[in-house]
C-alpha cells in the first residue's frame, strides 16, 4: 500500500509540473514573408529559457508558469517583445532596421573603439577583396 501511495504521489507531482508549463509554437518571418533562420526567442525574465528558429522559421518553446512575455531578435532586425495571450501559436514578423556600421576585431574578445586600440590596426575594404582574384567557388 505504501508503494502504491508513493507512486501515485510522484505521478501527480510530475503531472502538476507538466501542466504548469505551456508550449508556444509558431513561425518567425521578415516583412516579405521569408523565414528567419536561427532567430532567437527567449522568455523575458526566465534566465536560460529560450530557443532558435529552424530552417522554416518555425519554433517551439516551453514557457514556465508565471512568465508571459517572449522576446524575438535577429541580427539586422529590430527586437520585438510579445505578450502571450490565450493562443499557443504565434506568427511573428520582424522589421528590418538595425544596421551594423563598423566592426573592430581585437584579441581575446576585447571590445574597443578603433581609436582606442593601442596596437596595429588594419582595415580591409571590399575593393581589396575583389582585386585579390580569389574564388571561393568549388
Amino acid at each position: 500500500m505504501k508503494k502504491l501511495s508513493l507512486v501515485l504521489v510522484l505521478f501527480f507531482c510530475a503531472l502538476g509540473t507538466m501542466l504548469a508549463q505551456r508550449t508556444i509554437t509558431g513561425t518567425l518571418t521578415d516583412e516579405a514573408g521569408e523565414a528567419l533562420i536561427g532567430a532567437s526567442i527567449v522568455v523575458k525574465g526566465a534566465e536560460g529559457v529560450g530557443t532558435t528558429s529552424d530552417i522554416d522559421g518555425s519554433f517551439s518553446l516551453e514557457v514556465p508558469a508565471g512568465y508571459d512575455v517572449l522576446i524575438f531578435s535577429y541580427t539586422g532586425y529590430g527586437t520585438r517583445e510579445e505578450t502571450l495571450g490565450v493562443s499557443n501559436v504565434l506568427n511573428i514578423s520582424l522589421v528590418e532596421g538595425v544596421t551594423v556600421g563598423e566592426v573592430v576585431v581585437t584579441a581575446l574578445g576585447i571590445q574597443r573603439d578603433e581609436k582606442a586600440v593601442g596596437y596595429a590596426v588594419q582595415q580591409v575594404g571590399s575593393d581589396a577583396i575583389e582585386k585579390s582574384g580569389s574564388s571561393t567557388a568549388l
